[in-house]
């Protein structure tokens, strides 16, 4: 994972800001160009239907349905009958009457005028629609010069307030704002709904408001026209109430298309009203929140992928998902703002596709770099017959020559498995058996041990077997070494240092060299590192039983324990013959440490040289020094004289200071 952590680190940083920028972009134009307005719709009608509220007992719509045509006849019908029920509902005391009945021209019927401005004089509580058309194309109430005004005659205008009733739907023929006022050059309106409430709601702006529908149609209590004017519903039904009067019935063309289906005029300026005596008056948001609310979350879903690990990421997209429609519903019920989702959704989704498709990019480019570096390790025969084409471009490809790999590499496993198994067991056990066979021989004939060429034969062989059997055991620890899994804890080097001490003192005592301590002051405090223990402990050991073997008797092994600001260093210092520039060179070669021999062997006893061999020296032992240091991203270094003895230095990383770049 190190060399996959290089090669991902920088770019996919660089993609993520891109990624960031580029979907920020895409929002601002997302939003001014209204590209999901549709989908916002949708979303917007299903959030309505979902908050449905009880309707307010206060507002009573009085019904021009089909049972009050049968019964009066075809509409329009005669002014003195309004009157008549304008009287009806007087006589009950309502806080408030609405017709949204258009009189805009004076009736043949003059008297019929006068009983309605009686009435409505008498009523004091009555509000009248004004009607706004366009003189072209569609209603554009920001366009004063295409508008024209439909005003209740003045007779009535003496005796009632006028307020507009134009509600303008969307693009798609659906009523779901109004306008609380108008202001045209010559005349200022207000919301009819509004107008009725005295006194009126407290602002006069001209924003467009969502229009807060608590249910279907006939949620709000209502009766109808015929039996209200017949004296047929209760007597108090309307005490206290506000009153609509309005068409409902199909006939009169008065139904529009609204969240919750087709409703009438009438019943949309109930549910209005109902927002108005409520406070539930529901805004769109400002088009800077509704950017800040489309990016937000998509930043911080990006901010988790780059901190979590990729195996979350689907949940964490499904939190995202969650926190922004947690964050619509809020504002929408709490703040009464409505945040159109659809573009942070998008950006959502956008994000986990976009950043997916980036690191798996990454990951592909690393599987065929490994790919490569497999087939150079692999046998020549076995890579000619592979044939891995890593230039392909498809991840098909990469994946199936990965699978073939795999199943030769696994072959090679078993192959490496049969021979640690030989190594452990078929190996060591004729040794075994011949230092058995020795010791045994050696007590039923006596006599030939006083024979210098069976002393000298018998310790040959001897020296030869155990030789085997260190050998053996070195390279099965140094291939479990390599394959387990490390056990990181903090540890305190310094400790590690004295359990080693106390592991290799018989063998110095052996010998008669003296092994010197030489700690720095507090070493307690900072001498701490994140390591697996059993293995820097090994290193530490196989360190100072190589200058032990190459030290002469009776000299002096010294360890050392210091820092700097970012490493925690370990040394070994003997007093050994030292070694040559070469040997140095190829010890601290990388190339050097697998199980093929690079370093120089010779023929001589190890005390007697100053080149260590291969079979008895520092050969496996020191692969297996580099191998765990490696594995712990630490270094190693080697000072060397000739006559003059040789320092060993481990470098291994403070717990504060750890390449992120390291395996571990």
């Amino acid at each position: 994972m190190k060399s996959f952590s290089r090669l991902s680190k920088f770019p996919l940083k660089i993609d993520w800001l891109l990624i960031i920028v580029g979907l920020c972009i895409w929002t601002y134009f997302a939003q001014v160009l209204y590209v999901f307005d549709a989908f916002d719709r949708i979303a917007y009608d299903n959030a309505v239907r979902l908050n449905t509220q009880p309707a307010d007992e206060r507002i009573v719509v009085i019904k021009i349905d089909d049972h009050s045509l049968n019964q009066y006849g075809q509409w329009p019908w005669n002014r003195a009958q309004h009157a008549r029920l304008l009287n009806r509902i007087h006589h009950q005391q309502p806080a408030g009457i609405l017709m949204d009945i258009l009189f805009v021209e004076p009736s043949a019927d003059l008297d019929s005028d006068a009983a309605l401005s009686q009435s409505l004089r008498e009523a004091n509580n009555v509000v009248l629609p004004a009607l706004l058309t366009a003189k072209q194309g569609a209603l554009n109430l920001e366009d004063a010069q295409n508008i024209e005004i439909f005003e209740p005659i003045s007779i009535f205008q003496s005796f009632a307030k006028v307020g507009y009733s134009a509600v303008q739907p969307d693009s798609d023929n659906t009523i779901r704002s109004a306008r609380l006022s108008v202001h045209l050059p010559t005349h200022q309106f207000e919301l009819i709904s509004a107008r009725l409430l005295n006194p009126t709601p407290s602002t006069t702006t001209s924003a467009s408001l969502l229009i807060p529908y608590v249910g279907p149609m006939g949620y709000h209590a209502n009766y109808s026209y015929a039996d209200v004017l017949n004296d047929e519903i209760p007597k108090d039904a309307l005490k206290d109430k506000y009153v609509l009067i309005g068409a409902t019935a199909s006939g009169l063309n008065d139904l529009h298309n609204t969240p919750y289906g087709l409703m009438p005029g009438v019943e949309i300026h109930a549910n209005l009203l109902d927002g108005f005596l409520n406070h539930r008056l529901w805004l769109k948001a400002n088009p800077f929140a509704q950017y800040i609310g489309s990016i937000v979350p998509m930043i911080l879903l990006m901010l988790s992928f780059l901190l979590i690990s990729e195996r979350f990421h689907l949940i964490q997209l499904l939190l995202g998902v969650a926190l922004l429609g947690t964050m619509v519903w809020v504002g929408f019920r709490g703040a009464q703002t409505w945040f159109a989702p659809t573009v942070g959704m998008l950006n959502l989704l956008s994000a986990y596709i976009l950043w997916s498709w980036r690191r798996l990019s990454i990951v592909v480019r690393y599987l065929r770099q490994q790919l490569a570096h497999m087939q150079d390790k692999l046998p020549s025969e076995v890579s000619e017959s592979l044939k891995l084409r890593i230039h392909e471009h498809t991840m098909e490809h990469t994946m199936r020559e990965i699978g073939q790999l795999q199943i030769r590499l696994n072959t090679l496993d078993q192959a490496n498995r049969e021979m640690i198994r030989f190594l452990s067991h078929d190996l060591r056990t004729p040794q075994v058996s011949i230092l058995s066979a020795m010791h045994l021989f050696e007590q039923k004939n006596p006599h030939w041990q006083e024979s210098a060429e069976y002393q000298k034969l018998s310790a040959q062989i001897k020296t030869n077997a155990r030789q085997t059997i260190d050998f053996a055991r070195d390279i099965v620890e140094l291939s479990q070494v390599r394959n387990n899994q490390m056990q990181l804890e903090e540890h305190n080097l310094g400790h590690l240092i004295h359990v080693a001490y106390e592991k290799t003192y018989i063998q110095a005592q052996n010998k008669h060299i003296r092994i010197n301590r030489q700690f720095d002051e507090h070493y307690e405090e900072w001498a701490w590192v994140y390591v697996d223990g059993a293995l820097i402990e090994r290193a530490i050991i196989n360190l100072i039983t190589n200058a032990i073997r190459y030290s002469p008797p009776y000299s002096q092994i010294t360890l050392g324990l210091t820092q700097n600001p970012h490493q925690v260093m370990f040394t070994v210092t003997d007093q050994g013959a030292g070694m040559d520039a070469e040997l140095v060179k190829r010890l601290l070669d990388p190339s050097n440490h697998g199980f093929k021999s690079n370093i120089p062997t010779t023929d001589s006893h190890p005390s007697q040289t100053t080149q260590p061999d291969a079979a008895g020296g520092m050969g496996i032992g020191w692969r297996m020094i580099h191998t765990i240091v490696d594995k712990h991203c630490g270094s190693i270094d080697i000072k060397t004289q000739t006559q003059m003895g040789t320092t060993v230095i481990l470098n291994l990383q403070k717990n504060n200071h750890r390449d992120s770049n390291c395996s571990i």
